[in-house]
């Protein structure tokens, strides 16, 4: 996927193998994919470093 292609609330994509029967009886197996909106940008799971005094002096 292109980057200008992905947005900045971010982009999910999902791949899925499937499978059923028909009223013969006989299976069908194909594969999916389905492609949408993330969680966006707040819920990215970005951290940074912080300074935690330990000392109690």
């Amino acid at each position: 996927m292109n980057e200008e292609k992905v947005p900045r609330a971010d982009s999910r994509l999902t791949v899925a193998h499937n499978r059923t029967r028909g009223r013969d009886g006989q299976a069908a197996v194909w594969l999916s994919a389905r492609r949408c909106a993330g969680r966006g940008e707040a819920a990215s799971g970005l951290a940074f470093d912080h300074l935690v005094n330990t000392s109690d002096a």
